[in-house]
């Protein structure tokens, strides 16, 4: 039997959450089949795309440099921290004018930030700037979490089971993101098993859009949900509607 672990959107993407990876290389030591997939930070690299930012209609001065500001903050190319610490090298939102305007006013030198730090700084400004422009589209998007105010309305289900079957959602450019990314994934390792890990609530409405879709396309895949959330909150949830969508929790 094949494992497909799986993390929802969206969490922070500055650094890997360690739970489904852990957990596939300790199903492969107990001679288990199993892979993993990171879907949250697959969403946000759409989004932080110029085919994903072109898709939100933003400005296409940010289309033209998002690639190079990804590929800088992944450190695949270091050298252009020359280019992103100086003013004017990116589009400048709310965020990215009011660091400037501060530096201005005060004369901080970013607190001393050497060169490489203070482009990373900036860029990451940039990002918070697409991602404030991203959550006017769709309100439920956070840079960090999605839909995170479903979570309090359990242990009754039927809120967010009304939000995602309702077609307001599902014509969220997320939402479209997020099917495909878990077809690609279902079609890429077509497992027998797919197990989704919940740590916060703002993960809930994700990792239940990808049980959604993987019912409505390959209902022979069992699904369990897991994860320090579910553990915690889901313990008083007593609504069967949650079955709908998983097997086991």
């Amino acid at each position: 039997m094949k494992t497909l672990l799986v993390t929802p959107p969206l969490l922070q993407p500055n650094t890997p959450y360690a739970a489904t990876p852990m957990l596939t290389a300790w199903l492969r030591a107990q001679g288990q089949e199993a892979v993993q997939a990171d879907l949250s930070l697959e969403l946000l690299l759409k989004l932080f795309s110029a085919d994903g930012l072109a898709q939100l209609n933003l400005a296409a001065e940010y289309s033209a440099v998002i690639d190079a500001v990804i590929e800088f903050l992944q450190d695949k190319n270091p050298s252009l921290a020359k280019r992103f610490a100086k003013r004017g090298a990116l589009p400048e939102g709310p965020n990215l004018l009011r660091a400037w305007e501060q530096e201005k006013q005060f004369g901080w030198n970013f607190r001393g930030l050497e060169k490489h730090d203070r482009a990373r700084h900036l860029c990451s400004l940039f990002l918070d700037d697409i991602a404030e422009a991203a959550a006017q589209l769709d309100p439920r998007f956070g840079f960090s979490r999605y839909a995170e105010h479903l979570g309090a309305k359990l242990p009754m289900f039927g809120k967010i089971q009304d939000e995602l079957e309702n077609s307001v959602p599902q014509r969220s450019c997320f939402f479209q993101w997020l099917e495909k990314l878990t077809d690609e994934q279902i079609q890429k390792h077509n497992p027998q098993f797919v197990a989704i890990t919940v740590p916060f609530p703002g993960c809930l409405f994700g990792a239940l859009a990808i049980a959604r879709r993987i019912r409505r396309t390959c209902a022979n895949v069992n699904i369990v949900l897991g994860g320090g959330y579910v553990n915690t909150e889901l313990r008083e949830l007593t609504d069967p509607a949650i079955f709908d969508y998983v097997d086991f929790v």
